[in-house]
C-alpha cells in the first residue's frame, strides 16, 4: 500500500494547537531576540559583541539543518519540534538565570545561543513539513497560508512586545519567553497522528543530502534566486545593529528597539498582502533586481538616518522589499 494510500485519521484540535504552538513559539523567539541584543551590548558596548550574537545562533543553524531535515524525514516530525522547543525553554531558563545572577561574562550567553541555535536548526525543517501531516489534502493550500499569517503575525508582534516588556527588566522577558515555549512544546506533544511516506527510508542520508544538492544546482533560475538573496542579506542585514541604533543614535531605549525589528516584518506582511492579490507572473527577473536594489538604498537611508520616524520607514521599505 503506498504512503498516498495510507488510512489517514485527521483531528479538528491538531491545526489550531500548531499554529498556536508557532505563534506562542515565534513570538519567545522574537521578544528574546530584543533582550539578549540589548543585553549583550548593554554589557560590551562592541559592536563585534552583536555580530557574535548572530554568528553564535547562525553556526549551528547552518551546520544542522541538513541532518536536521533528514532525521525530521526519518522521526515523527512532532516529537522532534516539540523536543526543539523544549531545549528553547531551556535556553530562556538559563538566560534568566544568568541576568538574576549579575553575570558578566559574555561568553556564557554565547554558549547558550549556540545551544538555542542547535535547537532552531531542528525546529526548522521538522515545523515547516508538519502542517501536511496535520490536514487533508483539499485543506493544505488554505492551512498552509493560514500559518504563514500566523507566523507573520507573531514576527511583528514579538519585537514588540519584546520591547515593552524589558522597560520591566529581563527577568519578566526571559521568563515569558521561558513560560511561552513550555506551552508550545506542550501543544505540540498533544498533536495527533501523522502520515508516514515509506519511500523516505530506501535511501541513505548521504544520497538523500546529495539529491538536494543537485536539485538546485541542475535549476540556475533556483540557485540563482538563492545567491542573490543570500548576498543581499549577509552583506546588508541591519537587523543586528539595531540595539547600537536604538540606544547610542536614536535614543529610543528597548520600547524603540522592539518597534525597529518589528517594522522590516510589518514591510513584508503589507507587501505578501499586496502579492495574494496581484501576483508577480511577468518579467520576475527585472522585479526581483529592482527589489534587491531597493532593499540596497532602504538599508543606506537607515544607515544615515538620526530621525526614529525615518529609520522605522527605512525598515518598513527594507523588509517590503526583501519580501
Amino acid at each position: 500500500m503506498s504512503a498516498g494510500t495510507l488510512p489517514i485519521h485527521y483531528h479538528r484540535r491538531d491545526f489550531a494547537f500548531f499554529t498556536s504552538g508557532r505563534f506562542l513559539s515565534t513570538v519567545a523567539m522574537q521578544m528574546q531576540s530584543v533582550a539578549i541584543g540589548w543585553q549583550i551590548y548593554a554589557v560590551t558596548n562592541s559592536a563585534l559583541a552583536l555580530g557574535f550574537v548572530g554568528l553564535c545562533q547562525f553556526a549551528p543553524m547552518f551546520l544542522l539543518t541538513l541532518p536536521a531535515g533528514d532525521i525530521s524525514d526519518r522521526i515523527d516530525q512532532r516529537k522532534v519540534l516539540a523536543v526543539a522547543m523544549t531545549v528553547q525553554a531551556v535556553s530562556s531558563a538559563l538566560f534568566l538565570l544568568l541576568s538574576i545572577s549579575h553575570v558578566s561574562k559574555v561568553w556564557l550567553f554565547y554558549a547558550v545561543l549556540v545551544l538555542f541555535g542547535a535547537a532552531r536548526g531542528f525546529a526548522g525543517p521538522a515545523g515547516q513539513s508538519l502542517v501536511a501531516f496535520l490536514v487533508p489534502e483539499d485543506k493544505l493550500a488554505r492551512s498552509i497560508a493560514l500559518s504563514s499569517s500566523v507566523f507573520t503575525t507573531a514576527v511583528i508582534a514579538g519585537p514588540a512586545m519584546g520591547g515593552l516588556l524589558y522597560a520591566f527588566g529581563a527577568f519578566a522577558t526571559y521568563s515569558v519567553c521561558c513560560i511561552c515555549f513550555l506551552a508550545a512544546a506542550f501543544l505540540t506533544f498533544m498533536l495527533g497522528g501523522r502520515r508516514r511516506a515509506e519511500s523516505v527510508t530506501q535511501r541513505s542520508r548521504l544520497e538523500r543530502v546529495a539529491e538536494g544538492v543537485r536539485f538546485v544546482r541542475s535549476r540556475p533560475v533556483i540557485l540563482g534566486a538563492i545567491s542573490l538573496d543570500l548576498f543581499a542579506v549577509l552583506l546588508g542585514g541591519a537587523v543586528a545593529l539595531l540595539p547600537i541604533y536604538a540606544r547610542d543614535i536614536l535614543h529610543t531605549g528597548p520600547i524603540g528597539l522592539g518597534f525597529l525589528r518589528a517594522a522590516p516584518a510589518f514591510g513584508a506582511a503589507m507587501t505578501s498582502l499586496i502579492l495574494a492579490g496581484f501576483p508577480v507572473e511577468r518579467r520576475t527577473g527585472a522585479i526581483m533586481f529592482s527589489a534587491v536594489a531597493v532593499f540596497g538604498v532602504a538599508t543606506i537611508v537607515f544607515g544615515l538616518s538620526t530621525s526614529f520616524p525615518l529609520s522605522l520607514a527605512a525598515l518598513f521599505v527594507l523588509g517590503a522589499s526583501d519580501m
